[in-house]
């Protein structure tokens, strides 16, 4: 297995690690079930969570975009944020974002055409970053879902506002709030938590 993953360079999936293509194809798979029928844009997201579990297992949430009438919209990326918050997973080392138009009348992009998260969910990986204590990695899977390019999440909001700049220490909310719940495996580890360095252990 690789011990890393480049870097803001468009790549075949099949060069990533089985993990991140795994990422990859759940988010695909789940743009599928998004409720779009006034955009007809749809797009998933998949979490990756490393398990503190005392193993190197990994797990993966799902979310999809969800529209309504008075055109207020969830995007995928908040839904698979809140989706795990709610079983208890506040923290992930990445996530996979794809989206397409469904309107036929809108012709195909070129197949190396990237969905990236809106400036809100943006935002909201920053609080997951910082709930994290990482830089997460971004896989954007390009249109014809062969292809992805990975960033870190700093490159795509630079100079972000967080939880530090208030002052705030966030750190014990890592954990979610029952029992059943556990922390980030950064809180047990300090080896950086990373697509790279997880990958690289499975």
């Amino acid at each position: 297995m690789k011990a890393a993953v480049t870097l803001g360079k468009l790549l075949p999936l099949t060069e990533y690690p089985a993990v991140v293509q795994r990422l990859a194809s759940e988010a695909v798979r789940v743009s599928s079930n998004a409720y779009a029928p006034y955009s007809l844009f749809t797009v998933g997201a998949a979490l990756l969570h490393e398990e503190a579990n005392g193993t190197d297992d990994v797990s993966i949430t799902a979310g999809c975009n969800y529209e309504n009438c008075v055109y207020q919209s969830s995007c995928a990326e908040r839904c698979a944020i809140l989706t795990a918050n709610a079983q208890g997973k506040r923290c992930a080392s990445a996530i996979a974002v794809y989206g397409r138009s469904i309107k036929a009348d809108v012709p195909n992009p070129p197949f190396d055409a990237l969905c990236t998260p809106c400036g809100v969910c943006r935002q909201f990986l920053v609080e997951i970053s910082q709930l994290s204590e990482l830089d997460l990695d971004i896989v954007l899977v390009s249109f014809d879902t062969k292809h992805a390019k990975v960033v870190k999440l700093s490159t795509m909001l630079p100079e972000n506002f967080g939880p530090k700049d208030l002052g705030m220490n966030i750190s014990q909310w890592s954990r979610g709030n029952s029992a059943a719940s556990t922390p980030c495996k950064r809180a047990r580890d300090d080896a950086p938590a990373t697509v790279a360095a997880t990958l690289s252990t499975n």
